[in-house]
């Protein structure tokens, strides 16, 4: 009963929606027999050969290939690599070109790696973007049951369901291992940096590749189809993760630094994983989160693990002591039947009974382990009302017929063994006691357990999320950090958007089905994010946002860590942890900028069970419902101190014992505070690098950012953010920018336009300027200069009259430069920071003394010349 029958049922389904292997290109003749010898690929043709091999399912089993080559199948007919089951070393080389756009699903580099097989090392390049049902799409394999290692895939990636960078698929027993992926990654559903659904391992993969990260139309018309109840009737995209789309497995210490998600759009979106039902541990996210709802810095949507039981634990009961029986009654079988045949008959009839009881329970717990969907079917809508309600359903319908009869078999032989007792051999009077005595435990059980089976109460359900650590990590986020900012309509979380049941039909809530799904069926559930950091930017742009958890119908927030900003636009519930939740938050810590409309608070915007937690928070701005702590609370409040200006205590109250103000230093001396506390931090990243980390104090400001080098031409410019006052930890992100190619004077239409390479906080000062001994008519005449910029200027300047440029020299003289005409402007060229003049081109000469001596000493030498030539001309002409 420990794993429910839902997760069983959807691993049939997963493998019987999707269709058969299809051939992979010309069939080889004949036949080859499956290699025994390591097997060496060194051309694209080697592959290609491979390939087609592999359509045997023997072919590659227990088999070593090695690729000794990089090679490129750029223009080959190459056909995804059909099912392999033996060991692929790459050796670090690379395959180039791959491009599989074919119709089909299960499809990448390999199409199928079977539970043997292994891929290591190896890097790809290329596309993988199949049309049709494109379903279980990956960079190296479409469905992955083996392991793969050391890997990685760069390039573009596009299917509708289960596409990953590495895997479309990680199943049960596949495991994903040192793995990277780079490129572009697009799916409606389960859509995930290394896989789109995980199933198994992934172990210390990075992702730096995009997923979902543009607009994307699903090639599906959504519909209202009250049979089915399908998501992707109601849903446009949802499961979209950084590292994996879907995890119900275990992803451990992975890293994503890219951006997830795309704006109003997907739900179930998170920095590393897009929903989780299985273990999250170690991860990190840096990469910016965008959807619409349920949107997590590293998991979208956390779902609790639940332990289904219509028998409050007694079916469970009677199966411990019939095991106990069936142990003593073949320990003492042998010695009995050594000593007395009629003893060791009743005692080898006692065991057939016992046996047959085991048999009927096991098949009992069966059925009732089917309840859990049966509870999950009877959730109806009515088509016209879209009103919701619940179908009935007989809980008790399980036939105890068999069980009632192998236990009453079993009292009689239980019977006919008290009269053999006397005649027993005392050797073996102890062993016979103990039977009777258990079997005395069976029947009192018996009856204990039909009374309960028979009962359709259902039973209250048990959050064991604040207790001790389970048995079991199904259901949890441990130790793990985000420093992405995160974006949604609704539920927008630091580490996980939302903690609670998804109802496929209803992702936008707006029916409260979970109500329905989440009754008290549930004897126990567990979910629990442990010992995370969260620096992130947190915006919910209506409601429900948390510096780790936005929305939490149950589950556990213990030993956390927040410092980042936290705002509900539109809306309400902001909280420096948990938005708005039900369940338990215990021993953390909150320094953060919160602003909301209601219920806003620096642990919670409103919750119930808060416990041991430190808050140092400033409130930007909250209508009603504000406090330190907790902006309302319904539950336990107990042993939390807060500093800061925000307001006191649960709305503005300070409760003694339960929320008690403190100075800041106390906090920052007390065991446990972390290390980061005391300073804030503000992360500068540059293209998935980070350039520099900042520490501030609380309500800080910075001197100044820093440099980024450009580009080529292109320039680096930061996005805006209040430098002058940070009161949280955040990272700030930028993009390149290409320089300006024109400055203008502030008059409209300007007089001056300066044509160069400029960049962002350069600007043209223009400064009136006097020529030294001007006459003449001057139209304009300025000093130009752009600051921080080493290059002569281009200048046109704004005049209705045709004009000649003189620039400044050296020496304080003027010096006429060429210019030329161009519309309304005149265009020159002058240093920058120089001074020019414009003088108006008829008067020039005429009143511009400084032209007059100019003019005068080129007549005086034309003058000269022509009197020397003259004097030439007569000697010659007296020569005889």
């Amino acid at each position: 009963m420990k794993r429910t029958l839902s997760v069983l049922i959807a691993v049939v389904l997963a493998w019987t929606l999707v269709p058969g292997a299809a051939a992979a290109g010309p069939r080889p003749s004949p036949t080859p027999e499956p290699e025994s010898e390591p097997v060496n690929i060194a051309s694209a043709e080697d592959f290609l050969r491979f390939s087609r091999s592999c359509e045997r399912d023997v072919y590659s089993r227990g088999v070593v290939f090695t690729l000794t080559a990089d090679i490129d199948l750029t223009g080959t007919e190459f056909a995804p690599v059909p099912y392999f089951a033996g060991t692929f070393e790459g050796g670090g080389h690379m395959i180039l070109g791959l491009a599989v756009t074919a119709d089909g699903s299960r499809t990448g580099l390999f199409r199928t790696v079977a539970e043997e097989g292994v891929i290591r090392s190896l890097r790809v390049k290329g596309t993988v973007a199949p049309g049709g049902t494109a379903q279980f799409v990956g960079g190296l394999a479409g469905v992955n049951q083996g392991r793969i290692e050391n890997c990685s895939f760069e390039g573009t990636l596009a299917g509708l369901e289960n596409v990953g960078g590495i895997a479309g698929e990680n199943g049960e027993t596949g495991e994903i291992t040192d793995c990277a992926f780079k490129g572009e990654l697009t799916a409606e559903h389960q859509a995930g940096g290394v896989a789109g659904r995980n199933r198994g391992v992934l172990t210390g993969c990075t992702a730096a590749g995009k997923v979902n990260n543009a607009l994307i139309t699903p090639r599906q018309e959504p519909g209202f189809d009250v049979s089915a109840f399908s998501q992707e009737d109601f849903v446009d995209l949802a499961n979209v993760g950084g590292v994996a789309g879907e995890n119900l497995g275990v992803i451990d210490r992975c890293v994503n630094s890219a951006a997830v998600g795309w704006k109003n759009t997907g739900y179930n979106v998170g920095g590393v994983a897009g929903k989780s039902s299985g273990f999250v541990t170690g991860c990190e996210n840096r990469g910016s989160v965008t959807g619409r709802r349920d949107v997590g810095g590293v998991v979208g949507q956390l779902i609790p693990y639940t332990d289904w039981d219509f028998s409050n634990g007694r079916l469970d009961a009677l199966s411990g002591e019939l095991g106990t029986l069936k142990h003593l009654i073949n320990r003492s079988q042998k010695s009995a039947g050594d000593l007395d045949s009629r003893l060791a008959d009743t005692i080898g009839g006692i065991k057939s009974s016992t046996s047959t009881a085991i048999s009927e329970l096991d098949g009992i717990l069966r059925r009732y382990n089917e309840n859990q969907n049966r509870l999950i079917d009877r959730v109806q809508v009515d088509p016209e009302t879209g009103e919701i309600s619940l179908r009935d359903v007989d809980l008790s319908g399980i036939s105890t017929a068999g069980l009632t009869a192998a236990l009453n078999d079993l009292h009689g032989r239980a019977a006919a063994l008290n009269k053999l007792l006397g005649s027993t051999v005392t050797g073996l009077t102890g062993d016979l006691g103990g039977i009777t005595a258990q079997l005395s435990r069976v029947m009192d059980g018996m009856f204990s357990a039909i009374s309960a089976v028979s009962d359709p109460t259902l039973y209250t359900s048990v959050d064991l999320s604040a207790g001790e650590t389970y048995d079991h990590d199904l259901g949890a986020v441990d130790g793990c950090r985000s420093s992405g900012a995160v974006t949604a309509e609704n539920n927008a979380g630091g580490i996980v958007g939302s903690i609670g049941f998804e109802v496929s039909f209803d992702m936008e809530n707006r029916l409260n089905a979970g109500d329905f799904l989440s009754s008290n069926a549930q004897e126990s559930l567990f979910a629990a994010v442990r010992r995370c950091t969260a620096y992130g930017e947190i915006t919910a742009r209506d409601s429900r946002s948390g510096g780790v958890v936005g929305s939490m119908d149950m589950g556990a927030v213990d030993e956390c860590v927040a410092a980042g900003s936290v705002r509900a636009q539109n809306g309400d519930y902001a909280g420096g942890l948990v938005g708005y939740g039900a369940g338990t938050v215990r021993g953390c810590w909150a320094r953060s900028l919160l602003s909301g409309g209601k219920y806003v608070g620096g642990a919670v915007g409103q919750g119930e069970n808060v416990l041991e937690c430190r808050t140092w928070t400033h409130v930007d701005a909250a209508r009603e419902y504000a406090g330190a702590v907790a902006g309302w609370a319904v539950g336990t409040l107990e042993g939390n101190l807060y500093a800061g200006d925000a307001p006191a205590g649960v709305d503005g109250v300070s409760l003694t014992g339960a929320c008690d103000p403190a100075e800041a230093g106390e906090l920052l001396a007390m065991e446990g505070a972390p290390e980061s506390f005391g300073a804030l931090t503000v992360t500068f990243l540059a293209e998935g690098e980070t350039v520099a980390e900042r520490t501030v104090p609380f309500g800080g400001a910075l001197d100044e950012l820093p440099a980024v080098d450009n580009d080529g031409d292109r320039y680096w410019k930061w996005d805006e953010f209040d430098a002058e006052h940070i009161y949280c930890s955040l990272t700030v992100t930028g993009r390149y920018y290409a320089p300006g190619t024109t400055l203008s004077s502030a008059e409209e239409p300007p007089l001056f336009l300066v044509e160069g390479v400029f960049y962002e906080g350069q600007s043209l000062t223009v400064a009136p300027w006097t020529p030294p001994a001007a006459e003449g008519e001057i139209l304009a005449a300025a000093t130009l200069l752009v600051n921080d910029y080493d290059r002569p200027l281009t200048v046109r300047l704004r005049t209705a009259e045709p004009g000649t440029i003189w620039l400044s020299g050296p020496d304080g003289t003027l010096e006429r430069v060429s210019s030329r005409a161009d519309g309304q402007y005149l265009v020159f060229t002058m240093p920058n920071g120089g001074s020019f003049v414009c003088l108006r081109a008829e008067t020039a000469v005429q009143r511009a003394p400084w032209l007059w001596a100019g003019g005068g000493a080129a007549a005086l030498a034309v003058a000269l010349f022509l009197l020397r030539r003259r004097k030439h001309r007569v000697k010659d002409t007296a020569a005889p």
